[in-house]
């Protein structure tokens, strides 16, 4: 029916008609002017005759009046009645409008421009266009949009003719859009995207790129949890940015690399290497994202920091998590501001003091649903959660860190499965639910055991003995004695106080009053040398009932 309307409609009408569905379901007349040709009278009486014919309806009045389509059916049946070479003709005269326009172009702008460039078969034009709007879409953190620019920007390059520099093209939109997909933590999209783009390079020689390459898939084994092949990309990237000298790089990969030797428990060789990138990071380089989805300088202070509160070395760590935050809120940018704002929380929540990490980690949590950063959400779940255990609000936690727990198995994350399984154990302790805990802190030995996460699996060991103090004290001790074991080997020294302290604890119980007060002791003496106030309150407390 509204195809035979159109029909019926004079030429000149039914041409002003389908030129302006060409420009979309919303036009300008400036732009439909340029897009025809037409002087402004003619095509005000046009129209006019097509508004009264229902088939538009005026939005803004003035010079550059505005006009819509009355109905979404009307607009794709009038688009649809242009033949194949007129559709194209069109499409190709209303870009030239547009580029035509110099003022300062918005992101939808460019999208717009970037249709009409491929509806007119322009592809170099559409390439530019469309790397442009998913850079600005991803800036302004419209992540999903990003994506689904630089996805078809990989399209249109198919329709340009095979050169070398087309080659690194592909390349660098494989590499925009594992960025663009981080965010929402959609790992198995980005390691997709990222063996083609090794292939490539690799096809090309591309030593520079396939370094850039080679670290982005050493975080993304790290993310799955395969910190060999982490580690062997990781390497093969600080040999590649060393043979070409590029500083920008062996940051990198000293980055991707001491995320790995934490994830492994190395917290002091990680500690080692997360130092040497900060060094260059002076001056304007503070803000630099280097291709990563939040600021350099803060993912560097974010794991340098994690790696110091594991040591104990809390007033380091706190200065490196501090300089974090003001970078992130200097330069306004959510996603490090939300990393920042885990990095003090959980530091905070080592050291005891949970009312100081639900300060912080709240607002964190909130800036992560807001901005859709969806593999930054479980972790600040969990945090959340475990703030929440530790000053009694047991029945507000469990539940979030269930539900960080389920995020995690979504994401895809073995390193942060584990963390949130952990941390719902230790809820699970603090709730009374030791049986549940028992079982959570046997799913947690697992993971940390597959990824050879030792840090992990020290911290497993420490809530097990937690989950067993009442119905099994030998069971108990023996998860002690190992965490104990293990976080000595690691220097985790805020561990080593609470197995002491626990295992102190588990002796004054059974009589053992030597063997108690040297552990105790011991405990105090850590807990004072770290500052954390509550686990020495603890420890105090169970030294004076030995008398």
């Amino acid at each position: 029916m509204l195809q035979t309307r159109i029909d019926r409609l004079a030429p000149v009408d039914r041409q002003l008609l389908s030129a302006a569905a060409a420009i979309g379901k919303n036009f300008t007349g400036s732009l439909l002017e340029a897009a025809l040709d037409v002087p402004a009278p003619t095509l005000r009486e046009g129209l006019a005759r097509l508004q009264a014919a229902e088939f538009l309806y005026e939005t803004a009045a003035g010079a550059d009046f505005g006009f819509t389509f009355r109905h979404t059916l009307t607009h794709e049946v009038a688009y649809a009645s242009l033949a194949t070479a007129e559709r194209r003709a069109l499409h190709a005269r209303i870009g030239d409008a547009l580029e035509r326009d110099r003022r300062d172009r918005s992101g939808e702008d460019l999208v717009r421009m970037a249709h009409h460039a491929v509806q007119a078969e322009r592809w170099e034009p559409a390439l530019g266009y469309l790397r442009a709007a998913g850079s600005r879409a991803f800036s302004s953190g419209a992540h999903r949009e990003a994506v689904a620019c630089f996805e078809q920007a990989l399209v249109v390059l198919g329709h340009l003719p095979p050169a070398p520099e087309r080659v690194g093209d592909a390349i660098d939109l494989r590499i925009d859009l594992r960025t663009s997909l981080l965010p929402p933590g959609e790992y198995e999209r980005i390691f997709t995207y990222l063996r083609e783009a090794e292939d490539l390079a690799a096809a090309l020689g591309d030593q520079g790129r396939l370094g850039r390459i080679c670290t982005y898939l050493t975080h993304y084994f790290f993310i799955t949890g395969d910190q060999d092949r982490a580690l062997a990309h990781g390497r093969r990237a600080l040999a590649i940015a060393e043979a070409v000298d590029d500083s920008r790089l062996r940051a990198e990969a000293q980055l991707r690399l001491g995320q790995v030797h934490h994830a492994l428990g190395d917290y002091r060789q990680a500690v080692e290497i997360l130092r040497e990138p900060l060094r260059s990071l002076t001056g304007d380089l503070r803000f630099e994202r280097f291709g990563l989805p939040l600021i350099f300088a803060v993912g560097c202070r974010y794991w340098l920091a994690r790696s110091l509160t594991e040591l104990g070395q809390f007033e380091a760590g706190l200065e490196h998590a501090e300089e974090a935050v003001a970078i992130a809120a200097e330069a306004g940018h959510p996603f490090s501001q939300t990393v920042a704002c885990w990095t003090v929380g959980h530091l905070a929540l080592r050291k005891g003091d949970a009312r100081r990490a639900l300060d912080v980690l709240e607002p964190g949590l909130e800036l992560a649903r807001k901005w859709t950063i969806q593999s930054w959400v479980p972790r600040l779940t969990a945090a959340v959660g475990s703030a929440l255990a530790l000053t009694g609000r047991t029945a507000e936690a469990v539940p979030l860190l269930e539900q960080a727990v389920e995020q995690s198995v979504t994401m895809r994350s073995a390193h942060d499965y584990a963390g949130a399984v952990v941390a719902l154990g230790e809820g699970y302790v603090l709730a009374g639910r030791r049986s549940d805990a028992a079982q959570a802190t046997e799913r947690a030995l697992a993971l940390a055991r597959a990824s050879r996460d030792r840090g992990i699996e020290a911290w497993v060991h420490w809530i097990r003995g937690e989950s067993a103090v009442d119905d099994d004290p030998a069971a108990a001790g023996a998860a002690f004695r190992a965490g104990l074991a293990r976080a000595e080997e690691l220097g985790m020294r805020p561990l080593v106080a609470h197995c002491r302290l626990a295992l102190g604890a588990l002796d004054l119980r059974a009589g053992r009053r030597a063997e108690a007060a040297a552990q105790l002791e011991q405990a105090i003496a850590l807990y004072a040398e770290m500052d954390m106030a509550p686990g020495l309150g603890r420890a105090q407390a169970e030294l004076q009932r030995l008398g």
